[in-house]
């Protein structure tokens, strides 16, 4: 039988596009968008969709770590996790795996750390990382 976590990887590998999928009790969705954009959309519009959820992603940083525990998900599979993801994860009880460990999240130029990881490098509280996230995907509009 699968389980909801496999049912979210099995989503995100279907499509080549995909960059996260979630999987919660009552139904599914896949998303395409880039980053952590994606996850903070529903984490602040639609916070109950996340809420108990088992969700696929391709990257998982420090910042969709704090985005997952503030809409309370309940598991994650990645392909890549940062260091510092692990360890929020970790702290606040969600279950994850991943395929590839990493020290940090790179920027898409590959020659530096992701803007989101920076944006929440001092933080430790989620609700004020998600401010500090939306913030910064603001300023890079």
């Amino acid at each position: 039988m699968m389980t909801p976590l496999m049912t979210a990887k099995q989503l995100l590998n279907s499509s080549r596009e995909a960059t996260l999928a979630v999987v919660n009790p009552r139904t599914s969705r896949v998303f395409t968008q880039r980053g952590v954009k994606p996850l903070l959309d529903l984490a602040t519009t639609s916070p109950a969709f996340l809420a108990g959820a088992s969700v696929a992603d391709k990257v998982t940083g420090a910042a969709a770590a704090f985005i997952l525990v503030y809409a309370g998900a309940k598991e994650l599979h990645t392909g890549v996790i940062s260091r510092r993801a692990e360890e929020i994860l970790t702290k606040y009880g969600i279950s994850y795996q991943a395929d590839t460990r990493v020290e940090y999240i790179i920027n898409r130029r590959g020659d530096g750390f992701c803007p989101m990881e920076t944006a929440v490098k001092d933080i430790n509280d989620p609700a004020e990382a998600v401010k500090a996230i939306s913030k910064t995907l603001s300023a890079m509009k």
